[in-house]
């Protein structure tokens, strides 16, 4: 004899062909042969029973009360509507919510749904549905997965993040093929295309200067040592380049993101590394297709609850990164909210820690970082704005400079 964890484990078995006779509440496994499309493989004998168990409403001990409502309320229902009920879940006439979605946009009964695309995919997948809805070109929201433990337990994160770090993109990559079929729809990538460039193109990579950039100590998007020491995701992601195409890059400081932008303005930069389509630059600029994709939080004392919506910061005071995309979004959309802009990030999360303002509006991998560097423990997320940030590089569209903006094109779009 076999025991199984849960219905779905014994289903699992069925499949595989480890189990051919199996004893079980005759409802319950009627759906879920059903769903694992088994029914026709099994005999119920309901006149034959082995045992038999009636089930009856429960309640905490010594609640009469509510005890005598739902008493009341089951009498309301007929012998004929509790036979319907019980027919349409062990037909499989009764879907899971979201197996009830994507019937019902098949059907024609809804026009179209709003779902995590790798989990609706994987579900098509698994209902032999795969390629039978189209995603729209542009996405409503984003939401990022990560690990998560007990906040004490530190030692445990650190060993999750090590470990997920150890793994390859091509494994991943790998993985993910198996539960999403559509390549379209993936977020890892096999492997990199190579890029054809033309003849104008391969005479300015041979004979280019370094194109200068700048930016400030924001991590873990760039990290900066001494004067001229650059890392973090953004040096990453400017290595692969140079990596692949020759193209070579020369980093200068700045202080504030207020500098950068002076820098561009007064052609001291070619490069603009991770901007948002929404950053004011006050002079033209080309913007490739976006690297990375975050959202921007709200962060707040511990003590404070959960802030479902930014408008709920109306009249309070809320620090900001000084002409930061955070503060342009937050200007142009809740004028009711008094805006401290500060010179970076450290300095708006202090204001906030020393109960300076109410909460600080920022990137949610620099904030969190951020907040673990410098050990604010009585500061927590405490929500997330609708607005997410597509990081773009930013190029010179001067004439003099055009091979550049063409090679960086050729990495995405321009906006």
């Amino acid at each position: 004899m076999i025991t199984f964890n849960s219905n779905d484990e014994m289903m699992y078995a069925i499949q595989r062909n480890e189990v051919l006779v199996f004893a079980a509440d005759t409802l319950t496994d009627l759906h879920y042969l059903q769903k694992y499309d088994l029914r026709t493989q099994f005999e119920f004998k309901p006149n034959a029973p082995i045992y038999s168990n009636a089930f009856f409403p429960a309640v905490k001990q010594g609640n009469i009360k509510l005890l005598k409502i739902i008493t009341a309320g089951m009498k309301q229902i007929t012998s004929s509507e509790s036979r319907q009920i019980a027919r349409e879940w062990a037909s499989g006439q009764k879907k899971s919510d979201k197996d009830t979605l994507i019937f019902s946009i098949l059907k024609g009964d809804v026009a179209g749904i709003l779902h995590e695309t790798m989990t609706l995919e994987a579900d098509l997948n698994r209902m032999g549905l795969s390629g039978r809805l189209k995603k729209g070109s542009k996405s409503v929201m984003n939401n990022a997965i990560h690990a998560g433990v007990a906040k004490q337990n530190k030692k445990l994160i650190d060993l999750i993040n090590t470990g997920y770090a150890a793994i390859s993109p091509k494994k991943l990559a790998t993985i993910e093929s198996r539960w999403i079929p559509r390549s379209e729809n993936r977020f890892y990538s096999t492997g990199t295309k190579d890029i054809i460039f033309s003849e104008e193109e391969k005479l300015f990579l041979a004979n280019h200067s370094p194109l200068t950039f700048s930016e400030v100590n924001w991590k873990p998007m760039s990290i900066v040592y001494g004067t001229n020491q650059f890392d973090g995701i953004i040096a990453d992601y400017f290595n692969q380049i140079t990596q692949r195409s020759g193209l070579r890059f020369k980093f200068i400081k700045s202080d504030t993101w207020d500098q950068v932008r002076r820098q561009y303005v007064d052609k001291a930069i070619d490069v603009v590394p991770a901007l948002g389509k929404d950053d004011k630059i006050d002079r033209p600029i080309l913007f490739s297709k976006p690297f990375a994709r975050f959202s921007f939080v709200i962060v707040t004392l511990d003590n404070v609850a959960h802030i479902s919506d930014v408008s709920h910061l109306k009249n309070r005071k809320v620090a900001v990164g000084k002409g930061y995309t955070s503060y342009h979004y937050l200007k142009n959309n809740y004028p009711g909210i008094e805006l401290v802009q500060t010179d970076n990030v450290k300095s708006g999360l202090l204001l906030v820690a020393n109960r300076k303002v109410t909460a600080f509006v920022g990137h949610m991998a620099v904030v969190t970082n951020c907040i673990q560097e410098n050990g604010l423990i009585n500061l927590k997320i405490a929500g997330e704005t609708e607005y997410t940030i597509d990081h773009c590089i930013g190029v010179t569209s001067e004439p003099g400079k055009g091979s550049t903006f063409r090679f960086t094109a050729k990495f995405g779009r321009t906006g």
